[in-house]
């Protein structure tokens, strides 16, 4: 969706195309439903194209044989006219949600393996909110985790809150 496009310059059309790219407003929106991978024991996970925070909170979490939905809207605000009435385009922001189901896992720093995995993810530029991750453990104990990941990269800081009850030790 493009809200407002300056008025068309026919004799100038590679400018007015050029500004317009560069100022107007935007919002686009992107899903994605029934997405999975199912990899072999034996074998690497296959390369996929997802957006980089869900690509990377699923490699943070190990996840395997997953089921993906996710939702990514990506916007611009109209631009800023400068006191000399030269526009200034406004940072883009983006943020989005995903929700995995029917995954195996396991978190790089709780290497307890969990099955039968459903999560559901919030994120935009700042954090990746892991609004609730479950999943079951060896003797089908029941595992809940949750909590956020900021910024999201690889160097970001990790709270996460797990719960689980009658965990066996082994």
């Amino acid at each position: 969706d493009i809200p407002e496009l300056p008025k068309m310059d026919w004799d100038n059309r590679q400018a007015w195309l050029e500004e317009a790219l560069q100022h107007a407003a935007f919002s686009m929106s992107f899903e994605m439903k029934d997405f999975s991978v199912n990899a072999e024991a034996a074998q690497k996970m296959p390369a996929v194209d997802l957006p980089m925070v869900v690509a990377q909170a699923l490699e943070r979490f190990e996840m395997k044989d997953w089921v993906l939905d996710t939702k990514v809207v990506v916007k611009r605000e109209s631009p800023i006219q400068r006191d000399d009435g030269t526009l200034k385009a406004r940072a883009e922001s983006w943020s989005g949600q995903a929700f995995i189901r029917n995954a195996s896992c396991r978190y790089e720093k709780f290497t307890y393996p969990l099955h039968n995995v459903e999560a559901f993810l919030e994120f935009n530029r700042d954090a990746v909110t892991l609004q609730y991750l479950y999943g079951y453990g060896s003797e089908n104990t029941k595992v809940r985790i949750s909590g956020q990941i900021a910024p999201p990269s690889r160097e970001a800081a990790i709270d996460l809150t797990i719960t689980a009850q009658d965990v066996p030790i082994n």
